[in-house]
């Protein structure tokens, strides 16, 4: 659609493309931005993919829901991307049909004639001089993302806490309720500073903590487990594992404490839609910092889940291969009572001989996986050490 636009003078030229410029030079930055951390993306998605693919243990319906989940948070952020690339080209034609504009007004102007009338695309401006975007369009995407992104982190949580009805349930309230409060955003295609957009995005901060929380105690008590095994002193290849979702949660909480508190700053004391911050005050600098942040952060969103499915399935591989039966068929543990994860027959005044880890009973699969990990990688450390002592008392 466009529209037609009666130009008397110059001035009114000159007021069209102040604000034309001003969005032009705002939008570009975050567009450039927006344009790397897709890039990034990009590369992450398809090395999760690849792992996917070739992942072994995982089941077929499994690996369709890991892929499925990739691709739309992927797709998302194309969409997104495609969106304001269309944006920012947009705005760049109307600059210079406005120049064009006023270089033949100038010319009438000279021979003494009245300036004529331009034909404009309808594009809706900010008071800021950004365009909106087709909000709900950009809100639908980011609040897909934010769904999937908590589900994943929630997913990889569970997998450590499996059958735990209370866990479960209040994790499933608060999907619930963030899904809810996104869903009446875009039904009534409401701008920042109202109550349903902060709650969702409260409710999105604190699915990743409680995730994180989960995954911290999980590996606070592996920790406490390996200790009897004299592995206090160093540190296994799945607390590693743990360690990393630790640290990565917390970084992307501490990220979403910028929208977080935007969002509630905005419900308590709306902004003037109507006054534009003067350059070199603080007001300014919030803004860019906003700018900033919306445009990567449909990316961000992306790519913390992205990483989590990725580590997820590097770890599973390394687990079956640890757990592999043909590889290492028995264990012989040198304590005199077995652990919770041994099968019963296993025990022994000496040593415990012949117990499979296939046959794991009274414990989880996921705390197996980690707890076996973590021992075979000690029993290893500690061969390797007899073996290093007989050879000195050999020499």
């Amino acid at each position: 659609m466009r529209c037609i636009t009666e130009i008397e003078d110059l001035s009114d030229l000159l007021g069209i493309y102040t604000v034309v410029s001003f969005s032009l030079s705002a939008d570009l930055v975050p567009v450039l931005l927006e344009s790397a951390m897709f890039g990034v993306y990009t590369l992450l998605v398809v090395v999760a993919m690849v792992v996917i693919l070739r992942s072994r243990s995982a089941l077929p319906a499994k690996k369709a829901a890991l892929l499925a989940t990739c691709g739309l948070m992927y797709a998302a952020a194309a969409t997104h991307l495609g969106m304001s690339l269309w944006s920012l080209f947009r705005i760049n034609s109307l600059s210079g049909i406005i120049q064009a504009a006023a270089a033949d007004c100038l010319s009438s102007l000279n021979k003494g004639i009245a300036c004529q009338t331009i034909d404009l695309p309808d594009i809706t401006f900010g008071p800021d001089g950004n365009t909106l975007k087709v909000d709900k369009t950009v809100d639908m995407l980011l609040g897909m993302n934010m769904i999937l992104s908590d589900m994943v982190v929630l997913w990889r949580a569970w997998m450590l806490w499996p059958r735990r009805r209370i866990i479960q349930g209040f994790s499933c309230l608060l999907i619930a309720g963030t899904l809810v409060m996104l869903l009446w955003t875009c039904a009534w295609n409401i701008v920042d500073g109202n109550f349903p957009n902060a709650v969702a995005i409260c409710l999105s901060w604190s699915t990743n903590v409680w995730s994180t929380s989960l995954i911290a105690v999980r590996a606070w008590q592996h920790r406490r487990a390996m200790a009897p095994l004299g592995a206090s002193g160093s540190r296994t290849r799945a607390e590693l594992a743990l360690l990393l979702l630790i640290e990565s949660g917390v970084l992307y909480c501490l990220f979403w404490l910028l929208p977080l508190a935007s969002s509630i700053i905005n419900f308590i004391a709306p902004l003037d839609m109507d006054f534009v911050p003067p350059k070199g005050t603080i007001g300014h600098f919030y803004e860019g910092i906003i700018d900033l942040w919306q445009g990567c952060l449909i990316d961000l969103v992306g790519i913390y889940p992205t990483a989590v499915i990725l580590l997820a399935q590097l770890s599973n591989h390394r687990a079956q291969k640890l757990l592999s039966i043909n590889e290492m068929p028995t264990l012989q543990l040198e304590h005199s009572t077995a652990g919770p994860g041994l099968r019963e027959g296993c025990h022994g005044d000496s040593a415990v001989r012949g117990c499979e880890w296939g046959h794991v009973v009274d414990a989880d699969r996921s705390d197996a996986i980690v707890h076996l990990s973590a021992f075979v990688e000690h029993s290893r450390a500690r061969s390797m050490t007899v073996v290093e002592q007989s050879e000195k008392a050999q020499l």
